[in-house]
């Protein structure tokens, strides 16, 4: 199960629970594509469905848990605050 974090620019993140059992580096390879799209891109995962813009996406944090309930529980109740640093190369691509 993987708890997927889109981080994006001038947005509240979006946070996503799968409970697709593929490797982490093959599930974060396929998540890799989507910041390549020009396109919106639809995500399904097993707590929903998003639509992405690309863009608007600064980075994508994936990890491994083992309890789901308890990830949503923390899901729910705190709130995520993470520092983004980019590089000066990345723009915006809009």
């Amino acid at each position: 199960m993987k708890k997927i974090i889109f981080y994006q620019h001038k947005s509240e993140n979006l946070i996503l629970i799968d409970d697709d059992n593929t490797d982490i580096e093959v599930y974060t390879n396929e998540l890799n594509k989507i910041l390549n799209s020009n396109n919106i891109v639809k995500i399904e995962t097993s707590s929903g469905v998003a639509l992405i813009r690309p863009s608007k996406i600064t980075s994508i944090y994936v990890e491994e848990i083992f309890d789901y309930e308890q990830n949503i529980e923390q899901t729910k109740n705190i709130k995520i605050e993470k520092e983004i640093i980019t590089d000066d190369i990345i723009t915006d691509r809009d």
